[in-house]
């Protein structure tokens, strides 16, 4: 006869995937490789381009025959990220007269695979403004700016304003200007005045040229 036998079989266990991160560079990535995790169904966005961080949920294929590592067999939850790059705000300085309008030009740098101001996803521009004109040294910093793949630092610079030049004489070209135009009037003045003609106050006399009687 045959004698039933009973065998308990453990059951297998799978460990919960890990994610992979990245720093933005403008190329599709993967925060959890599939082919390595065949005994688990990962759902929820797998493949990201753009920086952010991304939610799965994780669920065992076979529950009967695996569980988890602790234990359990219910739904894991995980995420991944793709952190932004850096660029770099900078004010180089420059040097204006006094009454000039300063350029206020910045330069943003550490674009990443070809990327410009004009193609960079969701991209503002920081900004830079000038309160105090006056003349001396003023530092300036960048502010502001935002980019859906990159986070700024700012990098400050002087704007230089100087006395306006000054001409010989203490004058300003403008001065210098109105002051001939002044002298060239009163010089016309004087020729006016010179031209005309002077009647003499002696009049003719004309002899009388007939014979007496």
């Amino acid at each position: 006869f045959t004698i039933p036998m009973m065998m308990d079989v453990e059951k297998g266990t799978v460990a919960v995937p890990t994610a992979t991160n990245y720093d933005y560079d403008g190329q599709e990535h993967n925060g959890y490789d599939i082919s390595a995790h065949l005994n688990v169904a990962i759902n929820g966005t797998i493949a990201a381009t753009h920086a952010s961080t991304y939610e799965v949920v994780m669920d065992l294929i076979d529950p009967v025959n695996y569980t988890w590592e602790d234990g359990t067999t219910s739904t894991k939850t995980g995420s991944w990220t793709i952190r932004k790059a850096h660029l770099t705000a900078t004010y180089e300085g420059e040097t204006v007269e006094e009454g000039k309008t300063p350029e206020l030009k910045l330069n943003v740098t550490g674009f990443v695979n070809g990327e410009t101001a004009d193609t960079a996803y969701q991209y503002t521009a920081p900004t830079l403004t000038a309160p105090d004109v006056s003349v001396g040294d003023h530092e300036l910093t960048p502010t502001g700016g935002t980019a859906g793949d990159y986070d700024f630092t700012y990098v400050a610079g002087t704007l230089k304003v100087t006395k306006a030049a000054v001409q010989p004489g203490g004058q300003s070209n403008n001065q210098g200007s109105s002051q001939g135009n002044n002298q060239q009037r009163n010089e016309t003045g004087k020729t006016e005045k010179t031209g005309k003609k002077v009647k003499s106050g002696k009049k003719s006399v004309i002899p009388d040229m007939s014979d007496p009687t």
